[in-house]
């Protein structure tokens, strides 16, 4: 059985480092494989992120519509007392008017 020989010519093109490692120890992923694990790994973290960011918004939201509605509530009920004390006013008024009474013309007799 003859012994082959590798000689050091010029016609066999040289390899880098790393293609000799990948004869020596072959790659476990593809670069196929190695995109998708990667792609499904940045795609997970997006939605993670977005899931989190869109419940930290929609808590924020109820905490506001929950203080807008006892607002409204003030508001209205502060209205409506406007109204009543407008109303208790007016009724009010009209028994100051009547001690205020200014007559001119007619001379006082002492």
């Amino acid at each position: 059985m003859p012994i082959e020989t590798r000689s050091t010519s010029q016609s066999q093109p040289q390899r880098s480092p790393t293609d000799q490692a990948s004869a020596f120890f072959p790659a476990p992923f593809s670069q196929e494989e190695i995109e998708n694990l990667i792609s499904k790994a940045v795609k997970k973290a997006v939605e993670d992120a977005i899931r989190s960011t869109t419940e930290f918004f929609n808590e924020k939201l109820t905490a506001m519509r929950e203080v807008v509605e006892k607002q409204c509530e003030t508001i209205g009920f502060l209205e409506h007392k406007v109204k009543t004390l407008e109303k208790e006013t007016n009724h009010l008024e009209q028994y100051s008017r009547r001690s205020h009474l200014r007559i001119n013309g007619m001379k006082v007799v002492r």
